[in-house]
């Protein structure tokens, strides 16, 4: 069971949602979802579920509407994390290691505390502040957001 997150938490969850959502839906690339649904990196025995915070799947990879029961057995295209206070160094690692290791292409991880941005591809990390721009490269094409728009 997780504690619920703090407004300051769901304010740049949503953010990147309406922002993200709302380009996704306009080019019809697929679907973007909130944390509530989990997605199963890793089959039985030893399953292994994540929810992030936000995250986007290509509409070609949605699984058909008769296979949409329990966790999805796909990692999402990609992955957003939004990083709280509370957080340690160590559990941040874990979920990256989980995306990286399941084939998100593409994670950003927002920093709020120093309003500050990660995004990662493979090994390549980028390090965005809020002066510059988040892309979404060839996993959200031609998709970019402002971060002073972010940390307004």
């Amino acid at each position: 069971m997780m504690t619920p997150a703090s407004p300051t938490h769901g304010r740049f969850a949503a953010r990147l949602l309406v922002a993200l959502g709302a380009y996704v839906t306009e080019h019809d690339l697929g679907e973007v979802y909130t944390a509530e649904p989990g997605f199963q990196l890793q089959p039985e025995p030893e399953a292994v579920v994540r929810c992030p915070d936000a995250a986007f799947i290509s509409k070609d990879r949605i699984p058909a509407k008769e296979d949409e029961k329990g966790f999805w057995p796909i990692a999402p295209d990609l992955a957003i994390e939004i990083i709280s206070p509370s957080e340690s160094a160590s559990e941040i690692r874990e979920k990256l290691d989980d995306y990286l290791a399941a084939g998100v292409r593409l994670i950003w991880v927002v920093y709020p505390s120093t309003e500050t941005v990660e995004a990662i591809r493979g090994k390549e990390i980028k390090r965005l502040g809020k002066s510059d721009l988040l892309e979404g490269g060839d996993v959200v094409p031609g998709f970019s957001y402002r971060l002073s728009s972010l940390f307004r």
